[in-house]
């Protein structure tokens, strides 16, 4: 029998001693914490007071219902999002208190819970006296709750002081339906507190522990009850499932965690060692074996004595401790991610939902959780031998137990707070709460801003944003969308409200779900919002849905004058869905609690009648009811569990149609189905012969890459739309090329590929020009994009030796990390980031430009000549290599202006110092974050819905080397490598990915290397 079958819930003096204890044990590891004040927190803390101060003002300022929030990334789905906590405590706390103070009032109410948790389930599974207690102190005083706290992640705190209780209530709900009921509203509650990593994986948990019980009780009960626990608790979570799932079927969260491992000894160190001390004032980094982890992950010291009790347990109280067993093995092994084989995490990952998640590392959390129970058994065991007839000494013996068990933790683990709440609080800005002075009225007028990065920070100040009423363009989100809003005082920024061809004027008043808008046209035009589309805006009047337009708000209006109110309705279609589903949800649970109630009292009215007849008494004669009375209440009794089987029914089939719906639901975009180009490359290499690659090119189908093998190729003509990819070590060279003809909605693309011809040594500036080689574009309605090597030093780039340029009759021309000789451009649009424009032709114009546009960023131009009417903006003002200024040329119809330097490129630069150390510096716009991969094989993967053009890495082989990076303010930051190894290697594939806001149209470009060269988004 299960030893915690006849276990009660702790009452009396035990109680109040682990609620002492508990207390007092939180209290010391979250005091650096706790006497913060009201300082802000850093890294996710960031997002998680940013929501919550949101949805205040939200409900405070505006009166609204938190659907949308406009003071982040340009615009966000308030209570769709992820780590929204608006149905818990957290928000009246907020709306008292303000968010900082909020949060920090729950730490030691979610810590005590988590430890009463973990003391009833002890009980529950047999335990007694300290044994009891062990586990709780584990787990407290372990490092993964502390780095929750200085990680910024209450969501985790939430979920991980519900798991101990969800666990009790599985294990009970066979016996009783309370306990049922009790569960599936706490798992439940689990979702509602942002938590949606333990929403998918805590049944992992339950079911394993299920399992356990069913073997031993021979039963499948155990496993029915969790299960119907499970269910319902999904089906009264469908209020805010429903919108979630919409969220990401929009933008689906598809992320590649390949690349995150844990390597054992790793693991080993994490277990058995104290953190590394610059892990509690800043988010430290550890790369071991390819694999970047943060200590707020994978931290999980529990020392050698936890363990050493934990072997206890293995070995002398097996029957009970195994299932935690499983469960530590299991979680260990999703933990080590794709480190080992065959690997568990990459197997679950390719699950539908589960495939949005990242970070396996994360799992050491609850591998520490099931080594505090396994600590507990193996504590009971050792308190056993050492008090023999089970009386004396027993206290002192538990005592000095916990004690060398606790001191060690706390004294490692409770300077891990320290780093939670670093930054003061913005002075002179308007509370979102009911206490304090008040909040001034009306408030300052909504605008789109850019904030300062802090470096304890991650996408600015997403809490101050909300207070100043300034929406953070850059802010942090779960919610991979990209941001298309433009701040005050950015290029191209024409107001919160303005029309597209500005046919008229237009005035607008901002609360969070609702822009009211006057707008006065002469001509039909377009009605733009600088906030993020997502779908759900519409005109409240017509009901006319709004669309995208650069990634912005857009509205088609008519001539003439409007006075009309957009709304933002993303809640009506999920939220009242989800909330009816809910509700249904609820009232099945209610008839399934008056069903029992009844059956309850008709067993009992059996039962007395039986026992009066057995004992001669008549029974008495019922009174006169009422039809409608006898109907409801005096039915003869009815099998036992018909109710709860209704119940559940009802509840599967309430998921089984929200998932049905998901499922089948259309995404808003797709992407076009993208082949691994080193399997389907065209092979073609310089022995092919002088028209190997012409007769490659003329038999290639349209969108066919063609891969170059490294060597010279003489010439060659692009008259499709096809893709030259240079071989990863680089090399190939093509000494002319023309491009014509090529068909609108198709597109050219070199990568990597040099054009010109090879010389031994940098020509001499100032020598007369020389031919070496041509580039043509002529008569082309798609787009070309041609880009270089973009990871090679400066000084072999400038050896590729540039070719003379024609461009003629291209509206769509990109070019990125060239160098050109004397280039021509004719009645055409050209873009070009760091591009030299005859840079070795120093007797010759490096541009001229006739009847067209060029913009031009971070480029350099010996000089320049404009002609009937070209345009050249964005322009920086370079010294040349001679060292001479730009030699502009302007005729009466042309203009030219200058911007200053605002650089919309990437660009990686390769160089070595002593002992071949290769040093890695990255520059580009200031602020531009990414991640850099060191791989062998890197394959990218497109993205869908909304996110229609982003591509990401996969298929990465475990040996990859991540390096994230933020460019500092100067636009630079260098990265070494590992020095030596088979983990870098010059040749390798490289690959780096940003987002960078494009001039152009506002929806910015998305750089990517590829294997030294670059790719763009179709």
């Amino acid at each position: 029998m299960d030893p915690g079958s006849a276990a009660r819930a702790p009452r009396g003096a035990p109680t109040l001693v682990a609620l002492a204890l508990f207390a007092g044990l939180a209290c010391v590891l979250l005091w650096p914490a706790l006497t913060s004040g009201e300082r802000l927190g850093g890294k996710d803390w960031n997002a998680f007071l940013g929501q919550a101060a949101a949805e205040a003002s939200t409900l405070l300022d505006a009166g609204e219902f938190p659907a949308w929030n406009p003071w982040r990334r340009g615009g966000q789905v308030s209570f769709a999002q992820p780590e929204s906590m608006l149905l818990t405590p957290v928000t009246p706390l907020v709306l008292w208190l303000g968010a900082p103070l909020a949060f920090k009032a729950l730490l030691v109410p979610l810590f005590v819970a988590c430890g009463m948790g973990l003391f009833a389930l002890a009980r529950d599974l047999g335990l007694r006296g300290g044994a009891a207690l062990l586990p709780g102190v584990v787990f407290l005083a372990a490092s993964p709750l502390c780095f929750y706290v200085n990680g910024g992640l209450p969501n985790w705190l939430f979920g991980m002081a519900s798991l101990p209780w969800l666990l009790l209530a599985s294990r009970r709900a066979s016996r009783s339906n309370g306990w049922l009921l009790f569960g599936a509203a706490l798992f439940a509650h689990i979702l509602f507190a942002g938590s949606v990593h333990h929403f998918v994986f805590f049944p992992l948990v339950l079911a394993c522990e299920a399992t356990a019980r069913a073997l031993r009780e021979r039963s499948v009960r155990p496993l029915l009850a969790s299960g119907a626990l499970g269910l319902v608790g999904v089906a009264l979570s469908l209020v805010r499932l429903v919108p979630l799932l919409e969220l990401f079927s929009e933008f689906p969260r598809r992320l590649d965690a390949s690349g995150r491992f844990m390597p054992l000894e790793l693991m080993a160190r994490s277990l058995l060692l104290p953190h590394p001390e610059e892990a509690v004032d800043r988010l430290h980094v550890s790369v071991q074996g390819g694999s970047v982890l943060y200590w707020v992950d994978c931290g999980a010291f529990v020392g050698p004595l936890v363990l050493l009790l934990a072997i206890v347990a293995l070995f002398a109280a097996w029957r009970r401790a195994w299932p935690f067993v499983a469960i530590a093995v299991a979680f260990a092994w999703l933990a080590a991610g794709s480190s080992v084989q065959p690997s568990l995490w990459d197997a679950l990952h390719r699950l539908p939902v589960y495939a949005s998640m990242q970070a396996p590392e994360r799992f050491m959390g609850y591998v520490v959780f099931a080594l505090a129970l396994l600590a507990g058994f193996g504590g009971e065991r050792l308190l056993g031998w050492i008090t023999r007839d089970g009386t004396r000494g027993a206290r002192s013996a538990a005592a000095l137990l916990l004690l060398a068990v606790g001191a060690p933790l706390v004294w490692f683990d409770a300077p891990i707070a320290r780093g939670a709440f670093p930054i003061e609080p913005p002075a002179d800005v308007a509370p979102t709460t009911w206490r304090g002075p008040g909040r001034p009225h009306p408030r300052p007028s909504f605008e789109q801003a850019r904030f300062p990065d802090l470096a304890e920070q991650w996408g600015g100040p997403l809490h101050e944003a909300v207070l100043r009423n300034r929406g953070n363009v850059t802010g942090q989100s779960d919610v991979p969308s990209l941001p298309a809003a433009r701040a005050k005082g950015d290029l191209g920024y024409r107001g919160e409200a303005y029309l597209e061809n500005g046919r008229g004027t237009v005035e607008a008043r901002f609360t969070p779900n609702r822009i009211a808008v006057s707008a006065t046209l002469e001509a039909d035009d377009t009605l733009l919002i600088n906030q993020t589309f997502f779908p759900g805006w519409h005109e409240t009047a017509s009901g006319r849905a709004c669309e995208p337009r650069h990634g912005l708000i857009a509205l088609p209006l008519a001539a003439g004058t409007h006075a009309l109110e957009l709304e933002l309705e993303f809640a009506p279609r999920s939220l009242p869905a989800g909330a009816l589903l809910t509700f249904a949800s609820l009232l099945g649970l209610l008839g399934f609690a008056i069903g029992r109630r009844r059956e309850r009292q008709a067993e009992a009215a059996a039962a007395a009648e039986a026992a009066a007849r057995a004992a001669g008494i008549a029974p008495e004669a019922a009174p006169r009811r009422h039809l409608i009375h006898a109907l409801l209440v005096h039915r003869p009794a009815r099998p036992r569990f018909r109710s709860e089987l209704l119940a559940v029914a009802l509840q599967a089939l309430l998921v089984g149609g929200v998932l049905a719906w998901y499922v089948t639901r259309a995404p808003g975009g797709a992407s076009p189905p993208l082949v691994p180009w080193r399997e389907s490359a065209l092979a073609v290499a310089p022995a092919d012969g002088p028209q190997g690659l012409q007769a490659v090119l003329d038999q290639a189908p349209v969108g066919a890459v063609v891969r170059l093998a490294a060597g010279d190729y003489e010439a060659a003509t692009i008259r499709r739309g096809v893709t030259l990819v240079a071989d990863p070590l680089g090399g190939a060279r093509v000494r002319d090329l023309v491009v014509e003809g090529v068909a609108a909605g198709e597109r050219v693309a070199t990568i990597g590929v040099v054009f010109g011809s090879d010389a031994a040594a940098l020509p001499d500036p100032d020598a007369p020009p020389q031919q070496r080689g041509t580039l043509t574009l002529r008569d082309c309605a798609g787009s070309i994009v041609l880009q270089g090597i973009g990871l090679k030093d400066e000084l072999d780039l400038a050896a590729g030796l540039p070719p003379r340029t024609r461009i003629e009759r291209c509206p769509q021309v990109l070019l990125f990390d060239l160098p050109l000789g004397a280039t021509e451009l004719v009645d055409g649009t050209l873009h070009a980031a760091r591009v030299r424009f005859g840079e070795w032709y120093a007797s010759e114009p490096g541009l001229v430009a006739t009847r067209s546009t060029a913009v031009l960023n971070d480029s350099s131009c010996e000089r320049m000549t404009l002609r009937d009417g070209a345009t050249v903006r964005d322009f920086e003002r370079r010294l040349t290599r001679a060292r001479r200024e730009l030699a502009l040329d302007v005729d009466a119809t042309s203009s030219y202006r200058e911007l200053g330097d605002d650089r919309c490129s990437l660009h990686l630069t390769r160089t070595y110092g002593d002992g071949r150390a290769a040093l890695l510096v990255l520059r580009g716009p200031p602020g531009a974050k990414g991640t850099l991969v060191v791989a062998r094989d890197v394959e990218l993967k497109p993205l869908q819905g909304k996110n229609l053009g982003q591509l990401r890495a996969g298929k990465l082989d475990g040996r990859q080397i991540l390096f994230p990076f933020e460019l500092s303010a100067s636009g630079e930051q260098r990265i070494t490598p590992p020095p030596a190894g088979d983990d870098a290697r010059p040749g390798d594939g490289w690959f780096f990915q940003a987002f960078v806001a494009d001039e152009r149209d506002g929806a910015g470009l998305l750089w990517s290397a590829l294997d030294g060269g670059l790719l763009t988004p179709p």
